[in-house]
């Protein structure tokens, strides 16, 4: 990781992600930039397109990153969700191009095993069961009984430590189980422990139509999402999955766009 990439990342991260987007785009498709350093910044660019609904360029840059070859091909996100996302929000179609660069990389790297099961899934399967963070949002509520965690319901909840209240929640998202979880949050005022939680709750309540409960939950839950990678600079789920984006208004897109978030959130308090 060069000194240049990693400045622009933490940049972007600090809450100028706009601002950074095109010296990170210029560094991923520079002719001498090295392929390591390429797809790195390549992957922090394509998380902001899509905050800015690039979803076409976002594509596009993914197809030329994966052509090149080299170290891209031990990743595959947001590679993958960028040609997914072409599809759902700029109705481009993904298998075509999935299938070509299926061909173009190691059939037995990461990217080349993704990008071939994605071939296999496309025909059958809508495309937001195939993007980042998909939950059951609208399908029938699953029975709790012998679900992990989902005895904790009737226990104390402010007496439950972390791990079970984390496993209470992710028994109620497993099932789908929406009206108790809503109960469960307002009673409380406690959201999930877990990001992915954190969202599909959010989500169910743009299923309910109350959009504004849903924002909140997407802006108080922000700090629990956690980048593990470098080039992780936002989280795609909010703007991909069609369930969340209903809850984008401009100012949450503005919110996410200009506010610190991962290790740069936590430095700047």
């Amino acid at each position: 990781m060069s000194a240049e990439f990693k400045q622009l990342a933490t940049q972007a991260r600090c809450g100028a992600f706009r601002e950074t987007l095109p010296a990170l785009l210029d560094l991923a498709h520079a002719p001498g930039t090295a392929l390591g350093e390429a797809w790195q910044a390549g992957a922090a660019a394509i998380t902001i397109l899509f905050w800015v609904d690039r979803f076409t360029d976002a594509a596009d840059l993914a197809e030329t990153l994966i052509t090149a070859g080299g170290p891209i091909c031990a990743q595959d996100t947001p590679f993958d969700a960028a040609l997914l996302a072409a599809d759902a929000h700029a109705r481009i179609a993904a298998a075509p191009r999935v299938i070509r660069l299926a061909r173009c990389v190691p059939g037995d790297s990461v990217l080349g095993k993704r990008l071939t099961w994605l071939a296999g899934q496309l025909p059958a399967r809508p495309i937001e069961q195939l993007l980042p963070n998909h939950a059951p949002w609208g399908e029938p509520a699953q029975p709790l009984d012998g679900v992990i965690g989902a005895g904790l319901l009737d226990e104390d909840y402010a007496a439950l430590p972390v791990g079970k209240r984390r496993a209470l929640w992710n028994a109620l998202r497993t099932t789908n189980q929406a009206e108790p979880a809503r109960a469960l949050y307002e009673k409380t005022g406690d959201l999930p422990p877990q990001w992915a939680v954190c969202t599909w709750l959010a989500g169910c309540y743009a299923m309910l139509d109350e959009g504004d409960h849903g924002r909140q939950i997407l802006i108080a839950a922000r700090e629990r999402w956690r980048p593990y990678m470098h080039w992780e600079a936002l989280p795609g789920d909010v703007v991909l999955q069609p369930v969340l984006r209903t809850l984008v208004t401009e100012p949450l897109r503005e919110y996410f766009l200009t506010t610190p978030i991962g290790p740069e959130a936590r430095e700047a308090r």
